[in-house]
């Protein structure tokens, strides 16, 4: 199952196949490795080996739960970008989490892989991950999984 697209070699896709995955849940991370099959201008096919981790980020984001009830409230006119807005608040008043799109390995694993087969269901998730992670082309570019 490749994560593929159309090359300029008439019939021919640019693919990336996963080859082999490793789940560390200790470290709370998955290895992956892929072949990424090109051709080259010259129309010569070419295979790179590429290693890609999936791991979370701990990315922190103002909680959107964050309302006039909350403590400390938050502004009626709140807006991030307009220090004006924050009635007397700093940045360290606010209420923070982590970005729950940025926790790949949870998400991931959190994922229901239960209907079809197994494996497959797995490797595509993995590609949906690395595209989100933006370690793999976007789906709008022409890419998709077969």
């Amino acid at each position: 199952m490749p994560y593929a697209k159309d090359s300029q070699i008439s019939g021919a896709k640019e693919t990336y196949e996963i080859v082999h995955f490793c789940v560390d849940a200790k470290k709370g991370e998955i290895q992956v490795q892929l072949e990424h099959f090109t051709f080259g201008e010259n129309g010569i096919p070419a295979v790179e080996l590429l290693n890609k981790v999936i791991r979370n980020f701990n990315q922190k984001i103002i909680d959107p739960n964050w309302d006039s009830s909350s403590n400390p409230p938050k502004p009626d006119q709140f807006d991030e970008s307009d220090p004006g807005t924050w009635d007397g608040l700093t940045r360290a008043d606010f209420p923070m989490i982590n970005d729950s799109e940025k926790q790949h390995f949870d998400n991931l694993a959190s994922k229901d892989i239960t209907e079809g087969t197994l494996y497959g269901n797995i490797k595509s998730s993995l590609y949906q991950t690395l595209v989100d992670m933006g370690e793999l082309p976007p789906i709008s570019g022409g890419w998709d999984i077969i």
